[in-house]
């Protein structure tokens, strides 16, 4: 696969237009409807397409989480180590001072309003469920019941024929 090609390929990722990808990766347009149709057999290209299919292959892998990550979240919240964000808005009193129209100076208080984040605790409700995870992913839990039940046997008793030549 050349340069130009890889251009197309990474063009067409970002914008997923194979005629806009097509131009932007410097390849001559001088209509649309060519340019449509050099960008569909570009697309129809094994090289192409495999450089395609596996940059999608490692994007869609960044973006979903390990059983790994899952699993240290999880142990996080557990912990209570992952505390929980919220805003909030945060009211406070600040003096400035003002020049009056006589050019006198003096002290006003005026009422600030800005936006905090704060760290909530863990629940123990994410807590418990984070725990209860944990425990059914290593089988911590194991429901087991005793069940006593009677089998019925039967025995199939047949007589044996008599030999008596009837």
């Amino acid at each position: 696969m050349n340069k130009r090609q890889k251009a197309f390929a990474d063009e067409y990722l970002i914008c997923g237009n194979a005629t806009e990808a097509y131009g932007k990766a410097g390849y001559k347009v001088d209509n649309e409807a060519a340019a449509n149709v050099s960008a569909s057999k570009l697309l129809r290209n094994p090289k192409v397409s495999e450089y395609i299919d596996e940059r999608l292959k490692e994007i869609e892998s960044e973006k979903i989480a390990s059983a790994e990550e899952v699993l240290q979240i999880l142990t996080m919240i557990a912990r209570g180590q992952r505390p929980e964000y919220q805003a909030v808005t945060v009211k406070s009193q600040e003096p400035i001072t003002v020049t009056s129209a006589k050019g006198e100076e003096y002290e006003k208080i005026v009422y600030v309003e800005r936006i905090e984040q704060i760290a909530l605790p863990t629940r123990n409700a994410d807590i418990n469920r984070a725990a209860e995870l944990l425990g059914k992913r290593y089988r911590l839990f194991t429901d087991r019941q005793e069940i006593e039940m009677t089998v019925p046997i039967f025995v199939n008793n047949i007589p044996e024929d008599d030999d008596d030549g009837d």
